[in-house]
């Protein structure tokens, strides 16, 4: 309508091209919207579980994600109209799932701490906790439990643990993952051992929850249930409670088997995209592979038994630093390294792979049979497999320390294999008398001798020399707390050589340096024990050990050195009114 209030009419030879123009326009519109809705993903509306945390859904009607985390797959009907996903939408919905971006990625907006990062899980509430610790300090105050007590635990967790037992992702990896998926048992168990070290009286409440998870109405089929039962079986051992950690091995065991990770693909299939998600469920079979090994040396067999671990497909671990910056080696198997001296090419390998290499010597020893006399020569082929182990060790892998100063604690603890190895397998057929040192059952029993080989000597030799190198793994210049606590069985273990070696020297013989290798053993133990409820037990069964030896070899020296090492309280309790021995047990 013009100024003058007339209505506006155009002319048709100015109009019609316009109008074929529109039409052309709207055509070609409407065929490109009609390709796009072809090639358009269209799901219906996202299950509980990835709705509930705020995630994408394939739609599928067991989606990927519920899928890869064994997780219930429901879906709740939505109050909008959708439409439904046709067989070939389904099967692009999954191929994008497979090819999508790294589920490690860092999250739109970087939480601020440790606390918003990692989400504190259910059932763990304020009250249960100020409970559990009150009633073991019910003098002190404890505000804001739940957001401290969780933040110190989780920093404890990476500080003191995960070095030690490397098979989760770096910090910063691991925490985002969990920020943006919420794996509750798996967060539980990370709190679990965290708390052992900085808030102890808390432990219990998230060792119920864990019990609760691993019931076998609630064990849900998938890795991050072998890891959170890997953690939990780690926890319980070094609290002391080895009976229920060999059945929560078992569990771990019998699962990772069920659900294939002893298969080389599987962390592919499962690692969602991610060099580093991929190299942490490999090293969560090895993980499972060696702890496996160290129950069955130092606990007895029937927790570690490796039926069906033997024949395992998946690829070595890769170098630390290397899994922390995801910049992976090339992958390579067990066979490749114990077969890598008749090869052409040098590999180098990671310090993880050899500590995998002594557990396998270990299992070696084990399959030993334990009735053979000392010249059978069944020992010398398994004493070739542990010298060879040292033979062609890198000069590098027999230090302690990186190049860049931090400390290798798995070349550390391959180092301590293997020396456990050695002392197995040679000790039952030494001259020495184990009578003295039969009690002292916390990290393996005390065998019987084989006596009457013409090579007692150099099982003695082996033995006490095995001993002693464990002994100097103390004096090496890190934290005691900071590794496995396997640790502490490898001390118990030379503790037991050293004794029945001074038990048996005649008297007013020299016996200086090898009282100083026991001060130490014992220093260390009382040193763990602060922390660690089996260094406890260990150490009480060997100072009244220690008071057997005491007093049939008693002279001034001798008490001033016990006196010195000895807890005070424990010493006197042990040695005032001739206290018997056996009610002490």
């Amino acid at each position: 309508m013009d100024s003058t209030g007339t209505t506006s009419t155009e002319s048709p030879k100015a109009t019609e091209p316009d109008r074929e123009r529109a039409r052309a326009n709207t055509s070609r519109l409407q065929s490109r919207a009609s390709s796009r809705d072809r090639d358009r993903i269209t799901t219906p509306t996202a299950c509980v579980s990835c709705r509930s945390k705020h995630l994408k859904c394939d739609g599928l009607p067991t989606c990927s994600r519920c899928q890869s985390e064994g997780l219930e797959c429901r879906y709740v009907k939505s109050r909008r109209g959708h439409r439904t996903i046709g067989k070939e939408s389904q099967l692009a919905a999954a191929t994008h799932f497979t090819s999508r971006s790294n589920d490690y990625e860092l999250p739109s907006t970087e939480p601020s701490s440790t606390n918003s990062l990692f989400i504190p899980p259910r059932g763990i509430s304020s009250p249960t906790l100020r409970s559990q610790i009150e009633r073991r300090d019910p003098e002190q105050s404890h505000p804001n439990i739940n957001g401290s007590l969780h933040e110190r635990c989780v920093e404890a967790f990476f500080h003191y643990f995960h070095n030690s037992h490397p098979f989760l992702p770096p910090r910063k990896e691991l925490l985002q993952f969990l920020h943006i998926n919420r794996i509750e048992p798996l967060q539980v168990a990370i709190l679990y051992i965290g708390s052992q070290y900085v808030v102890p009286a808390a432990t219990s409440a998230f060792a119920m929850r864990l019990e609760a998870f691993v019931s076998e109405a609630h064990l849900l089929k998938s890795w991050s249930m072998v890891q959170t039962l890997l953690l939990f079986t780690l926890g319980l051992d070094r609290g002391g409670n080895q009976a229920r950690a060999g059945k929560i091995l078992v569990k771990a065991r019998e699962l990772a088997l069920d659900i294939g990770m002893n298969h080389s693909d599987y962390s592919i299939l499962n690692g969602r995209g991610s060099s580093i998600c991929e190299e942490s469920l490999r090293r969560t079979w090895w993980e499972l592979y060696v702890v496996t090994i160290l129950f069955a040396g130092l606990h007895g067999k029937a927790s570690g038994d490796v039926r069906g671990m033997t024949n395992a497909t998946v690829p070595l671990p890769c170098e630390e630093h290397e899994f922390a910056a995801g910049s992976l080696s090339p992958l390579h198997t067990i066979d490749e390294l114990e077969d890598d001296s008749f090869g052409d090419e040098t590999i180098r390998w990671s310090s993880y792979a050899y500590r995998i290499s002594a557990a396998r010597n270990l299992e070696r020893i084990l399959d030993c049979d334990q009735a053979i006399f000392g010249d059978n020569p069944a020992i010398s082929r398994k004493d070739a497999y542990i010298t060879s182990w040292n033979l062609y060790l890198p000069a590098s892998k027999k230090e302690y320390f990186d190049p860049d100063g931090s400390f290798d604690e798995m070349i550390f603890q391959a180092h301590l294999i293997s020396n456990i190895s050695t002392l197995l397998l040679h000790r039952q057929h030494s001259k020495m008398d184990y009578f003295q040192v039969s009690t002292v059952t916390s990290c393996s029993d005390v065998p019987l001798n084989s006596f009457g080989s013409k090579l007692e000597s150099f099982h003695t030799s082996k033995t006490r020399q095995a001993a002693s190198n464990i002994t100097q793994l103390i004096t090496l210049p890190t934290p005691l707390i900071k590794h496995t606590h396997f640790f502490i069985c490898g001390i118990t273990l030379a503790s037991v050589i050293h004794l029945s070696s001074w038990s048996g020297l005649p008297p007013m013989s020299y016996d200086d340096d090898l009282k100083q290798e026991i001060r130490m053993e014992t220093g260390a133990l009382k040193e763990l024990s602060r922390v660690w409820g089996t260094a406890r037990m260990v150490l009480a069964q060997l100072t009244i050990v220690a008071k057997k030896i005491y007093v049939s070899r008693k002279s001034p020296v001798d008490e001033a050195l016990w006196h010195d090492f000895i807890d005070e309280d424990i010493i006197r309790s042990l040695l005032e009114d001739g206290t018997d021995i056996e009610s002490a047990m």
